[in-house]
């Protein structure tokens, strides 16, 4: 056995494991969850794609930020200000995975990016022709010094 071997569910032919060969030795083996009637009935039945997204889209997003964010007094202090990227993977559940900074402003900014987005709830994850899949996303968060 050699390359990607999938496996399907009976009852809807979705696949539930994938298996991968190289020269007869399984070097990978993932498990897909399962996915229930009411999570299968939120997903569209056309084909496309629809983006993960924070839950109740960017209004929410800057809701969340505007109460949860908290400007650094490192970076108040020396008024640093820009925008950060951070980058990650929304998996099938709507789980952050692996968040990391993928254009830095300064120390004391990302480490606060990173805490924020790690503490943010389950995202709504990605669609691809009617299932769910996990998706790479970059995420920028600005931080803005308002003059008085």
């Amino acid at each position: 056995m050699d390359g990607v071997w999938y496996f399907y569910r009976n009852m809807d032919g979705s696949v539930f494991r994938q298996k991968n060969y190289e020269n007869g030795m399984v070097v990978k083996d993932t498990l897909y969850p399962v996915i229930t009637k009411a999570d299968r009935e939120k997903i569209p039945h056309k084909p496309g794609e629809i983006e993960s997204e924070y839950p109740g889209g960017q209004n929410a997003w800057a809701r969340y930020l505007n109460h949860n964010l908290h400007y650094p007094d490192r970076a108040v202090n020396a008024e640093i200000m820009g925008d950060i990227r951070l980058q990650f993977i929304v998996d099938r559940e709507g789980n952050i995975i692996d968040p990391e900074i993928n254009k830095s402003v300064e120390y004391s900014l990302d480490e606060e990016a990173l805490r924020i987005i790690k503490g943010s709830i389950k995202w709504t994850p990605a669609h691809q022709d009617g299932r769910l899949v996990k998706s790479y996303k970059i995420q920028p968060i600005n931080f803005r010094l308002q003059k008085q």
